[in-house]
This record gives C-alpha cells, structure tokens and sequence, in this order.
C-alpha cells in the first residue's frame, strides 16, 4: 500500500513510446514520464488498442 488517499490520481510511470518489448526503450528514462492511474488505465489503454488496428495487429 502507497498510503495514498485516492489511487486513481497516483502517479504511475508511463511509457512515452510503447516499447513493445524493446528492452532499450522500456529502460529509457527519457521515454518515461508519470500519468494518474486513472488516465493510465483508462485512456492510455484506449489509445494502446486503437494502435494495434492501425498496425495491422487485429486486422
């Protein structure tokens, strides 16, 4: 437990290009910046599904 009041407004390290498994940009600290939880599991999600379509990944 973070001892945080609201967890949904907690800062949460966020990719800033998805590293899709890329070692060196999952551990680029310039490719990381911190979002709330909310925003992270909510619109960052929405985003990360609309780009697999746009990749070709779900088509």
């Amino acid at each position: 437990m973070c001892g945080c009041r609201n967890s949904s407004t907690s800062p949460v390290a966020d990719h800033i290009e998805a590293h899709r498994g890329d070692p060196v940009r999952f551990w680029d600290p310039d490719n990381i910046h911190t979002v709330s939880k909310a925003y992270h599991d909510a619109e960052k999600q929405k985003l990360e599904q609309a780009s697999l379509h746009q990749r070709g990944v779900w088509d």
